[in-house]
């Protein structure tokens, strides 16, 4: 879907038009489901080695997916006229540390939703709801641990 063609082609202009009308498109995108992203998802799931694993790292960075940490710069807070790197935990889906390891009934229970959650977009996935329950399980981020 095109947003104008009053805008050069290939300006920015142009480019940003496009990939807001594309989004606006829901029909499309429903229409589409998971089929743009199954070569990514196909990818990953050939995963075989550490090699591969940072290789889709690094390809998921590329397209601003950063998972599992973060990099960008920012002013150092001691020295303004500098940039320093922040290295951050990215791609977790619970707000922080505790929800993952912590015993108390409100932790268990939040991953408690949050396995369901996953399990359900899985599920929107293609797969059975009996196999997403499976998967939502065999995660390990999931799985609950002693305090450390």
């Amino acid at each position: 879907m095109s947003s104008s063609t009053k805008w050069p082609k290939g300006s920015v202009e142009q480019l940003i038009g496009d990939h807001y009308a594309s989004c606006m498109d829901e029909a499309r995108v429903e229409a589409l489901g998971l089929e743009p992203l199954r070569p990514l998802l196909a990818e990953i799931d050939g995963l075989t080695d550490i090699a591969g694993v940072q290789r889709i790292v690094g390809r998921l960075h590329e397209i601003a997916i950063p998972i599992p940490f973060g990099l960008t710069g920012s002013p150092d807070p001691h020295d303004p006229t500098r940039v320093i790197a922040d290295l951050y935990a990215s791609g977790l889906g619970l707000p922080d540390r505790d929800y993952y390891v912590k015993t108390e009934p409100r932790f268990q229970e939040a991953r408690e939703k949050y396995r369901v959650h996953v399990a359900h977009v899985i599920e929107l996935s293609g797969k059975s709801r009996a196999e997403s329950r499976r998967m939502a399980e065999a995660l390990r981020f999931l799985v609950e641990s002693p305090q450390s």
